[in-house]
């Protein structure tokens, strides 16, 4: 056992250690959070004792989003568009054809591939723009195809969906026989 295990340090363990407010879960802690919710019934986080607090649950945000490390989360999962995350979009708007719109994306990635390959052999220093050029056409296809997921989902999910009926099926009829 190494010097850091022996003072009683979680480092090699499978698991972290619970965290140490599990032992605020006593049955006096909570005859007193009983005691508490009768004289006060509105009861949350900030009106009871500090001992107490871990044990009343933090209340479900109203809100449609919520702050995680500092960044903010809509609880439904949308997809914003390019000019909402401020990058240029190289496709329609509306009305086109995904499918027609990748290959040409994918063309113009070739293409652009072949130009820096080119001027790196030339000029490697001027290869900024067109590494710039690859990135904003990656994003592009990235977007194009990530608008497809939703679909996706759904297909998948009505594949699982079928299977586990065939399944069952397969299972009822090895029963009966």
């Amino acid at each position: 056992m190494t010097d850091a295990n022996a003072g009683g340090g979680q480092l090699d363990t499978a698991f972290p250690p619970p965290p140490e407010y599990y032992k605020q879960f006593t049955a006096e802690n909570l005859a007193k959070l009983a005691e508490h919710r009768t004289v006060h019934p509105d009861t949350d986080r900030d009106n009871v004792p500090g001992e107490l607090s871990f044990l009343v649950p933090p209340t479900i945000p109203p809100e449609d989003d919520y702050y995680i490390f500092g960044r903010r989360w809509l609880v439904q999962d949308i997809l914003p568009t390019l000019p909402e995350q401020n990058v240029e979009q190289l496709y329609p708007e509306a009305n086109f054809n995904r499918v027609k719109e990748l290959k040409k994306l994918n063309t113009s990635l070739i293409f652009k591939y072949l130009e820096l390959i080119e001027r790196l052999s030339q000029k490697p220093e001027k290869c900024e723009t067109d590494i710039d050029d690859i990135r904003l056409i990656l994003i592009n296809m990235h977007h194009l195809i990530n608008e497809y997921r939703p679909y996706q989902a759904r297909e998948t999910l009505k594949l699982v969906m079928a299977d586990q009926v065939e399944r069952r099926d397969r299972s009822v009829q090895e029963i009966t026989k």
